[in-house]
């Protein structure tokens, strides 16, 4: 008899397969190793973890499935001279699993959703042909574009990971307003630097704990009202 009919044979007790043909069979094909050596050609963890976690077919049909898959694979990068490149596709099960939750992830992993989505959107416009790739396009017929989730996501955080001003409306004033004093306060710094220059270490506007600061002689302390931040080494410069 064939493995395969082996198998068949022994497909009416399911529960006492894994314990004597197929192990036996497995063993003799050596499979553990076999999938061990196939997992590191993949180019993704999700695709290795599939690898290593992949059972052999039950019955002959399943596995002349998987082999017409094969091989539509095969003419497909033959007939474009192209490899199937899964570059930009993340592992992204986790992080949908926390937002589905009301939970919260930072802008670098909604990048990769967002990476994610149009990637794959590639991905399948590439393979998929019900024509000429039946099988293929099938596994990919319930792959759901998203575009607008993508758009949202792209819209609203840059590529560094900082939320765009573009993110919402609000945001955008008030990033607006934000650097409207932030100018207001460095024209006053620059117009009290000129003013005080005499009581002045040097020229430099300097950063404090993150508030700007100018270094006040010691001895002109008296002449400048602030609050001070800090003092140099040797005493002789208070920063104010």
């Amino acid at each position: 008899m064939t493995f395969f009919q082996d198998l068949e044979a022994d497909k009416c007790d399911k529960e006492s397969l894994p314990k004597n043909l197929s192990i036996r069979s497995l063993e003799l094909l050596e499979w553990p190793n076999l999938i061990r050596q196939i997992s590191s050609f993949a180019s993704t963890q999700m695709g290795r973890r599939a690898i290593l976690d992949f059972q052999i077919p039950l019955t002959k049909r399943e596995s002349e499935n998987l082999i017409k898959e094969t091989i539509e694979m095969h003419n497909l990068e033959n007939e474009t001279d192209q490899k199937i490149n899964f570059e930009g596709i993340f592992d992204i099960k986790k992080n949908v699993e926390i937002c589905f939750k009301n939970g919260v992830i930072n802008a670098v992993d909604l990048l990769e959703i967002a990476d994610t989505i149009s990637n794959s959107r590639k991905l399948k416009a590439f393979i998929f042909n019900t024509d000429s790739r039946p099988l293929l396009s099938s596994i990919l017929d319930n792959l759901v574009d998203h575009i607008q989730l993508e758009k949202i996501l792209k819209n609203g955080i840059e590529k560094s990971g900082r939320i765009s001003d573009k993110a919402s409306e609000k945001l955008t004033e008030l990033r607006g307003q934000l650097n409207y004093f932030k100018n207001e306060r460095r024209r006053l710094l620059d117009d009290f630097v000129k003013n005080n220059s005499k009581y002045l270490q040097d020229l430099f506007i300097g950063d404090r704990y993150g508030r700007p600061v100018v270094a006040v002689k010691v001895n002109y302390i008296n002449k400048i009202k602030g609050i001070l931040h800090d003092s140099s080494s040797s005493g002789n410069t208070n920063f104010y």
